[in-house]
């Protein structure tokens, strides 16, 4: 049987999992023109190092939004654990309830010999 790439695609879209994984790119190194003593002796070389600066600029700013919504994402993952553990809490007390409710019923009945409900 040959899938569609459609097909292939949504297969593929519900296998993975539901949380995002960033892929964050950490900036580049700080401009260089920082440091060289030639960098504002023209204007050329003055701009060319604005636009260094800007370049860097930007990366950090990607790279920081880049991270936020990692984050993000992370404390999602985190709440949904959160529910799954209350939500587990939760059958656990209910089943340890119903336990006890048994032994109580089987007690009753050991001492007075007829059904207790």
């Amino acid at each position: 049987m040959r899938l569609s790439a459609a097909a292939l695609t949504c297969v593929v879209a519900f296998t993975l999992p539901t949380a995002a994984v960033a892929n964050c790119s950490e900036p580049g190194s700080e401009p260089f023109c920082l440091d060289d003593d030639d960098s504002f002796r023209s204007e050329d070389e003055f701009e060319s190092c604005r636009w260094e600066v800007e370049n860097f600029v930007e990366e950090v700013t990607d790279f920081a939004e880049c991270q936020q919504e990692e984050q993000e994402a992370k404390l999602s993952e985190i709440e949904n654990l959160r529910q799954q553990i209350d939500e587990i809490e939760q059958e656990k007390t209910e089943q340890i309830e119903r336990a006890n409710e048994v032994v109580e019923r089987f007690n009753c009945r050991a001492e007075s010999g007829a059904a207790c409900y």
